[in-house]
């Protein structure tokens, strides 16, 4: 039996298959409703794998990506990652 409360640790390299998966529905499912049909259908998974392999094979200082699994089930991920964007003031 597994638990309610999901495990969250930093993801690594071996992870990124289970990473891409859960991206990839993301964006397949949750986003569905959203967005346009040819938009959701040109998602593909390969994508996906060879994205997320190459971002956990080269994590830099300041990214951190975190998978949070329940038993043996990746249930969840969460990017954290500097942001390219330039800084701006609030008025």
């Amino acid at each position: 039996m597994t638990s309610d409360i999901p495990t969250i640790q930093r993801a690594t390299l071996d992870d990124y298959e289970s990473v891409a998966r859960l991206h990839f529905l993301s964006h397949t499912v949750s986003f569905a409703p959203f967005v346009s049909e040819r938009w959701l259908n040109s998602r593909r998974l390969d994508d996906y794998l060879s994205g997320w392999q190459e971002t956990l094979g080269s994590a830099a200082d300041g990214e951190s990506t975190l998978i949070a699994r329940n038993g043996d089930e990746a249930v969840g991920i969460v990017r954290v990652a500097r942001s390219e964007v330039p800084e701006f003031e609030l008025e």
